[in-house]
């Protein structure tokens, strides 16, 4: 199970990005991070052709994160479930 926890808006995380994605939206990002094994975290925003764009990210180290208008940087939570 995975989940998205810590969020910041106006920030992305710089120099760990993985892949980069256009998207709908926030959801299908989400999707992305959670079949791609190597993704802790994700940018999402808007691109230069007026879409939305979503890189993965194989970090989670706020040290790295920079200012970026529009966009949202999130973290991904991984649980398991216990029968």
């Amino acid at each position: 199970m995975i989940r998205f926890g810590y969020h910041e808006r106006g920030k992305a995380l710089d120099g760990h990005v993985i892949a980069k994605v256009e998207v709908l939206d926030k959801d299908i990002c989400q999707l992305k991070c959670y079949y791609n094994d190597d993704c802790v975290s994700y940018n999402f925003g808007p691109n230069e052709t007026g879409g939305e764009i979503c890189e993965l990210n194989n970090s989670t180290d706020r040290q790295h994160l920079k200012s970026k208008e529009n966009f949202i940087f999130q973290e991904t939570e991984v649980g398991y479930i216990c029968y």
